[in-house]
């Protein structure tokens, strides 16, 4: 059973695989143009830890985003193989509700995707948003800050 989900699993993961890694590489050259950046530059720091510690930090937040919208579209069983999940005999109820004069089906399914989506989206927000403290001080929580 398994061996023969291996090729739906691979198909759909090299298609997410191409997805972040152009919204990657697109987030992290907008990044790379801002005055943080270059003043990083300016400071000596090596090319690999401004990529590292400064380009993918500011570049998460689109990733993040992109991450809950999939995950939130998986378990509402809108992005997945017919053979690779079991939204599969969802849609199939779904299907069969919407022939046979059963609204209530596909509304429900409707609204329990929905409610995925909104979920990831709103984990995503919570997970990229900055703190107060980070808006009003400009430090993070636990970073010691030398006053003068």
């Amino acid at each position: 059973m398994a061996q023969a989900l291996i090729l739906p699993w691979t198909t759909l993961a090299l298609l997410q695989a191409a997805t972040y890694a152009r919204l990657t590489r697109t987030s992290v050259l907008e990044t790379l143009n801002e005055d943080h950046i270059r003043t990083a530059r300016a400071y000596g720091l090596t090319e690999r830890r401004i990529v590292v510690h400064h380009a993918l930090r500011g570049a998460l937040t689109p990733l993040v985003t992109q991450l809950a919208v999939d995950v939130g579209l998986v378990l509402g069983g809108r992005r997945s193989s017919p053979r690779a999940s079991s939204a599969c005999r969802a849609r199939q109820a779904a299907g069969r509700g919407g022939l046979h004069g059963g609204p209530s089906v596909v509304s429900a399914l409707t609204l329990l995707a929905g409610t995925f989506v909104v979920v990831a989206n709103a984990a995503a927000i919570c997970c990229t948003r900055p703190s107060i403290r980070e808006r009003a001080y400009g430090d993070r929580p636990g970073r010691q800050q030398t006053r003068r």
